[in-house]
């Protein structure tokens, strides 16, 4: 039963576990992660009730787990949602009232690409910019994590005709997420420039004045 319990805080469970055993206490509503057959992690509600005999002997435990990883799962997608939305709001007010000069303009969106970088636990966070009379796309601005090398100075004047995919879905206002390129056919736009930086999984999130998309992040 406690080999189920993730490693991680596997022994502090295990000793309040048996403590409760110990004093015959009814287990109610205890939440515990364990490891599922295929590998992830479920969340169980627990519930015990302890056995006695006549004599009030010590027999052993009745109770039920109840699988609740996807109510978990919710409350942890609010929890990020609700971060997220703060850490927005703050940067949104960090604009408002910076200085309009380019440099303090330019330091104030990388850091706040390194914010967002941070929060997502991401290796690199960059915005393009489109230009459609030249036809192409280049890269304005990026943060990268420790150890990761920049791209921005080869990532200018991108031919938007090896990007009609993306192009496509940023113009209708959608985002893009590819948890892996390499489920990305091998001629795809996408996969030919990122995978050779050994980029494993994007997301682009386009940036629209209205209905027109100015670039994406």
């Amino acid at each position: 039963y406690y080999d189920l319990h993730p490693e991680e805080g596997r022994d502090e469970f295990k000793a309040v576990s048996l403590a409760m055993i110990g004093r015959h206490e009814l287990f109610s509503d205890l939440e515990n992660p364990a490891i599922a057959k295929d590998g992830h992690v479920a969340w169980l509600l627990t519930n015990g009730l302890p056995i006695l005999d006549a004599d009030g002997t010590f027999l052993g435990y009745r109770g039920s787990d109840t699988d609740i990883t996807e109510r978990k799962q919710a409350e942890q997608d609010l929890r990020v949602q609700t971060q997220l939305r703060g850490l927005l709001m703050q940067m949104a007010s960090t604009f408002i009232n910076m200085p309009s000069d380019r440099k303090h303009i330019d330091l104030t969106i990388e850091a706040s690409l390194g914010e967002l970088g941070l929060f997502v636990d991401a290796d690199r966070v960059s915005i393009f910019r489109y230009d459609f009379e030249r036809q192409v796309c280049r890269k304005s601005h990026e943060w990268c994590a420790e150890g990761i090398e920049p791209q921005i100075e080869r990532l200018q004047g991108i031919p938007l005709a090896g990007m009609q995919e993306l192009l496509k879905v940023h113009r209708r206002g959608e985002t893009l997420y590819v948890p892996e390129l390499l489920d990305l056919p091998e001629g795809h736009g996408l996969r030919q420039a990122l995978m050779p930086d050994g980029v494993k999984s994007v997301i682009s999130v386009p940036l629209m004045n209205g209905d027109e998309c100015l670039g994406f992040l």
